[in-house]
């Protein structure tokens, strides 16, 4: 390289706008190829359905996470640009854009292909205005008896200010007329519809697989729930709100209380930041719903589909082989067998790579610590917990350890967003059968993934370690593709030992071995 050459090089900022790809519409773009795999023809029909109903539960997320931060920004008055240069609004603009196609594409799969495909194997949703007399009465008594107890319909009013509406919840919005006042004002009604009520009412006496929704067999009874009411319109909604939770750590005398709390707070959620309507609300209704939650023109979508779309993942649970894809088997490790001399014994013979999902967790890690927790001559166990999942053998064999008498610490991280409330469940758990539990270092997420045994050979102790990418979670990791191994190097073994005394003593080390 010349000397001109260099110094051209040596005035590139790298800082500089045009370097950089926006994380919002970074993330957007990670959720269109989700999406997409559901026009892929190749996967069976369920699995397709599938994808569609982890966009939605993606963009959930992303409107509560990072579409609720840009928001506050702006609520705030804060003009921070993004590393691409881009104000909070430009950056809510561009997403608004790059996402009504995809809405688009969306609502075409579903109602255009996945659900009239469905059909053909029986798996069929009813619009009430197509039943026969006899099934309208069936639900008109199925109405009674298992929905209209539960419900609790308002009308908004001086004594019945705008509901405060749960975080993701499936409403709906009426507008009607009594029928004994002497205006024809129209006024409105909310009501929220329970979790408790299934979302999938099956039809009697049709086919295994036909259904209705609830919100539509609600909707077609609403007279009865406001009796004396003329109903002109009634349609769903959905807001979605600011779910993020923000601690002061430095500030926080009780970590774990502190984010119980904050989890507690997030069911029903801060500013709202979405709103999606069927496609024929009223422009009345829609626009008493946009002024009462605070939101723009922009923040509201109207769509010609279902509300609550991850509610449709029930189907997969749905015994239809032929549209799903065929149970994976995982490979135990030849190493770990069974009748073998033991986990121990195989690591020390040599270091060993799993690779799951193909290579089964349950016969490896799970088995690594079970070994250890029965073990008489492990004396203690540390991992790192990230997401654990609501059931975790990992978790009942760290309990079963320390009944047994070994020194168990167990690193957890509250900080696991939406796994924050499994977490606090697993590390009181822990703590009630002696097992030190540490809650995080202040500042840090950590998501090291990592667990040290320490067991007595020979008079001596031999460390043995595995070091994995994905998390101790033993659904997820028939699912998601991950690395891990196991060692007893000493050197990677002094190096657990060093990081764990970082992580529960806030210690400094700059003497890594690796």
């Amino acid at each position: 390289m010349n000397k001109s050459n260099k110094a051209q090089t040596n005035k590139i900022d790298y800082f500089a706008p045009q370097y950089y790809i926006n994380r919002e519409l970074s993330l957007i773009e990670f959720n269109r190829k989700v999406l997409f795999e559901a026009t892929d023809n190749q996967h069976p029909l369920l699995e397709r359905l599938k994808f569609v109903c982890i966009f939605s539960s993606n963009l959930d997320e992303f409107f509560m996470i990072r579409v609720a931060g840009l928001k506050s920004q702006i609520a705030e008055g804060v003009i921070e640009y993004s590393y691409d240069g881009k104000t909070p609004r430009e950056q809510l603009t561009e997403i608004r854009t790059a996402l009504l196609p995809l809405y688009q594409m969306q609502e075409q799969l579903l109602n255009e292909e996945i659900l009239p495909e469905l059909r053909k194997y029986g798996v069929v949703f009813h619009r009430f205005d197509e039943l026969d007399e006899k099934d309208k009465s069936y639900l008109e008594k199925y109405f009674r008896e298992n929905i209209m107890p539960v419900l609790t319909p308002l009308t908004l009013g001086p004594a019945n200010p705008f509901p405060r509406l749960i975080n993701r919840s499936l409403n709906i919005a009426f507008a009607f007329q009594d029928n004994l006042a002497d205006d024809e004002d129209r006024r409105i009604g909310f009501l929220q519809i329970p979790s408790v009520v299934p979302r999938f009412i099956p039809l009697n006496g049709k086919r295994k697989h036909n259904y209705i929704l609830v919100e539509q067999v609600i909707r077609a009874f609403a007279e009865q729930l406001y009796p004396g009411m003329t109903i002109l319109s009634s349609n769903t909604f959905r807001v979605t709100r600011d779910a993020d939770i923000e601690i002061a750590e430095d500030e926080a005398e009780d970590l774990l209380s502190e984010i119980a709390e904050q989890v507690k707070q997030r069911r029903w959620g801060g500013a709202a930041v979405r709103l999606e309507v069927n496609s024929n609300m009223p422009d009345f209704v829609a626009n008493i719903l946009m002024k009462s939650l605070d939101l723009e023109p922009t923040d509201v979508y109207n769509l010609n589909r279902p509300l609550n779309l991850p509610d449709f993942m029930e189907l997969l649970k749905l015994e239809l082989k032929d549209i799903k894809d065929k149970p994976f088997s995982t490979r135990d490790l030849p190493q770990f067998k069974q009748d073998g001399p033991g986990v121990f014994e195989a690591i020390r013979q040599s270091d060993l790579l799993v690779h799951h999902p193909y290579d089964s967790f349950t016969n490896s890690t799970l088995r690594f610590l079970n070994q250890a927790a029965d073990d008489p001559d492990v004396l203690a166990i540390k991992i790192t917990l990230y997401r654990t999942g609501r059931y975790s053998a990992i978790v009942e064999a760290l309990k079963r350890a320390a009944e047994n008498g070994k020194y168990v610490t167990a690193f957890v991280e509250l900080k696991a967003r939406f796994d924050e409330e499994s977490n606090i469940i697993w590390a009181k758990e822990l703590e009630n059968v002696g097992v030190h539990v540490v809650y995080g270092v202040p500042g840090l997420k950590t998501h090291c993934k990592i667990a040290l045994i320490v067991r007595r050979e020979g008079g001596k102790l031999k460390k043995y370690l595995h070091l994995s990418t994905g998390n101790y979670n033993q659904v997820t990791a028939r699912i998601y593709t991950d690395i891990a191994m196991f060692t007893s190097n000493d050197e990677f073994g002094d190096d657990a030992v060093d990081l764990f005394n970082y992580l529960t003593g806030y210690s400094h080390y700059d003497n890594w071995k690796h």
